[in-house]
């Protein structure tokens, strides 16, 4: 993995109300080493009262270009009669 990401997404997610789809998605990215995550506390959004949380991801470029062809080719695979 590159030690300076070369470009941050950030993603948030609903933490109450057993909503878990932004811990997924974090956990889906380090399971496959694509990158570093660095995650808040959960806080509440005062206009909508839920608690909400932000991830932001340090893509490894490399590692996701592996990835990305990994799928393609099982995509592929997948579609030949």
């Amino acid at each position: 993995m590159s030690l300076r990401p070369k470009a941050f997404y950030v993603f948030t997610g609903v933490t109450s109300h057993d909503s878990v789809y932004g811990q997924r998605l974090a956990d889906y990215i380090l399971k496959n080493k694509l990158g570093t995550i660095v995650t808040s506390v959960s806080k509440r959004n005062p206009n909508s009262g839920n608690m909400i949380q932000i991830w932001t991801w340090g893509v490894d470029k490399e590692a996701l270009i592996k990835w990305w062809h990994k799928r393609e080719a099982r995509k592929s695979r997948a579609i030949q009669p």
